[in-house]
């Protein structure tokens, strides 16, 4: 819908070290309650969120899939995608093995 570009969306290293859920706990302030504050606190806001995502949902139509492809391309246009995959096979093999030795990490 033109709110972001395909790069915009494309980061996640939190999320490859604590998942969605740990990631969303520290959002909260961390702790036990961290969850359960960022929902609290931020909720009625998603709740808005959500309805306005309802609203102005992706068609998946010609035109729409033009325009997300598009800002694909252009994301790509300076990428060596084999260079890409190369690399995050090697940080990911490294962040596993990293990962064995941080038991706390989900």
């Amino acid at each position: 819908n033109g709110v972001l570009s395909a790069e915009d969306v494309a980061s996640g290293p939190r999320w490859a070290l604590t998942g969605p859920f740990m990631a969303n706990i520290s959002g909260g302030g961390g702790g036990k309650y961290g969850f359960q504050h960022l929902m609290r606190h931020l909720g009625p806001a998603m709740q808005g969120w959500l309805e306005d995502m309802r609203a102005h949902s992706y068609d998946f139509g010609e035109d729409s899939l033009a325009v997300c492809e598009g800002s694909v391309q252009e994301m790509l246009g300076h990428v060596d995608l084999e260079e890409v995959e190369k690399q995050r096979d090697e940080l990911l093999v490294k962040l596993l093995s990293l990962k064995v030795g941080a038991s706390a990490l989900v």
